[in-house]
């Protein structure tokens, strides 16, 4: 894709310290470049009720700013091929910085949507022309480690993009995140400072656009086969990792509302009594609780039943506290809309002093029997999940203690 290089020149032996910054520079900059892409990610919420849109417009941009990705490669790559690499990462960076940096300031959805979609030109840029920069200056026998750990920079921007939505985004609201995607403009000048040109592209410099074209129809087959697969790979990234954490927070609205126990009943068992705690809503959270202490046998012995409505991806918990010596036993039976089922797990914690470890296993359709609580277990847990997404359902959860280890049969 070149000129031919001077065979009488002698390559460039690049100093550690060159090399350094040549890898941080590139890793520095990939960072910033996810790091400006997600912090969208966990705020499509508040930007959507900002711009009295849907969640799925602002998905949209999502989709505008991955689509004009390959436009800012094709872009930056030919400039890369024909100006050097440091001069288009330069302005790369400041490019995708500044409209980052004026996402800002949209007064509306059309406009946003406009920022965001020329922001993936820079986007796809930064990729292409770091990482040759970096791999092209770093020592052969490195290149293969060195490359892995440039695209590790990646997920660590989409780490810091969740730091700052922890951090930032409660206290100061979303437009001031979009002015943290303004710093990686400063990254320029530490690339102008102290990173020096590649050797291999002043070796083997385009001499024109048109060469660069010429060597890319050369290695067609190629070039169409780095597309076809990265355009799987992207798949499985952005296919979920863009709405994930959105997908967690709505999933975990309906399923934790509000912080606190992860109980919605308990039931403390004795040697001289069983106390009931159940709260008055499947809430999780809430502060109150209703409690029933009983004393006779055909009280305390007999089916406890707790029933309650199951959103779509959430569940309840059940907990069983044995302050005795002696082994009781557990029947469990689960109703789902009021049919038999085993959606559900039960836990069992050893007592003190037991060799055996927690175990967890699904609730049988049939019934579960549950012997030594008390003796063996000094406590049970017991989960109810609706893993159904589209609707939500009934439950009945019945816990029947016994005296003896007996129980229903098995």
């Amino acid at each position: 894709m070149s000129s031919s290089p001077d065979p009488s020149a002698r390559p460039r032996v690049y100093t550690r310290a060159e090399q350094r910054h040549a890898l941080t520079a590139s890793f520095l900059g990939w960072t910033l470049d996810a790091f400006d892409f997600f912090i969208l990610v966990f705020m499509m919420d508040r930007v959507a009720a900002e711009f009295h849109v849907t969640k799925t417009a602002i998905v949209a941009t999502l989709t505008a700013t991955l689509a004009l990705r390959p436009v800012g490669a094709l872009i930056f790559g030919m400039l890369a091929d024909r100006y050097g690499r440091r001069r288009p990462l330069m302005a790369n960076v400041i490019y995708f910085s500044l409209v980052e940096f004026g996402c800002a300031f949209a007064p509306n959805y059309t406009v946003f949507l406009v920022l965001r979609s020329l922001y993936g030109i820079g986007m796809g840029g930064e990729w292409g022309v770091g990482a040759s920069l970096a791999m092209e200056i770093a020592p052969r026998r490195w290149r293969g480690v060195l490359s892995g750990i440039l695209q590790s920079g990646y997920s660590i921007g989409y780490l810091l993009a969740a730091l700052c939505a922890r951090l930032v985004l409660p206290a100061w609201g979303w437009r001031p995140m979009f002015w943290l995607g303004g710093v990686p403009a400063l990254l320029a000048l530490y690339i102008r400072m102290r990173v020096p040109e590649s050797e291999a592209w002043q070796q083997n410099r385009a001499a024109s656009v048109v060469a660069i074209l010429r060597t890319v129809v050369g290695h067609a087959r190629s070039f169409v086969y780095l597309v076809v697969l990265m355009t799987l790979m992207m798949f499985l990234s952005h296919g979920t990792q863009d709405l994930y954490p959105d997908f967690l927070k709505t999933v975990l609205l309906a399923a934790v509302p509000e912080p606190g126990p992860w109980v919605q009943a308990r039931i403390i068992h004795s040697k001289d009594d069983t106390r009931v705690f159940q709260r008055p809503t499947p809430r999780l959270g809430e502060t109150e609780q209703t409690a029933k202490r009983f004393l006779a046998e055909n009280q305390r012995f007999t089916e406890h039943t707790f029933s309650a409505s199951l959103p779509p991806l959430t569940s309840r918990f059940f907990l069983i506290q044995a302050e005795l010596k002696d082994a009781h036993g557990v029947d469990v039976k689960l109703k789902i809309d009021g049919a038999p089922s085993d959606a559900g797990l039960v836990v069992t914690v050893p007592a003190a002093g037991k060799a055996t470890k927690v175990e967890a296993r699904r609730l049988s359709a049939e019934g579960t029997v549950l012997p030594g609580i008390g003796r063996d277990y000094r406590a049970v847990w017991f989960a109810v999940f609706n893993a159904d997404a589209g609707r939500e359902t009934q439950f009945q959860l019945g816990l029947t203690l016994r005296k003896d280890v007996r129980g229903m049969k098995k």
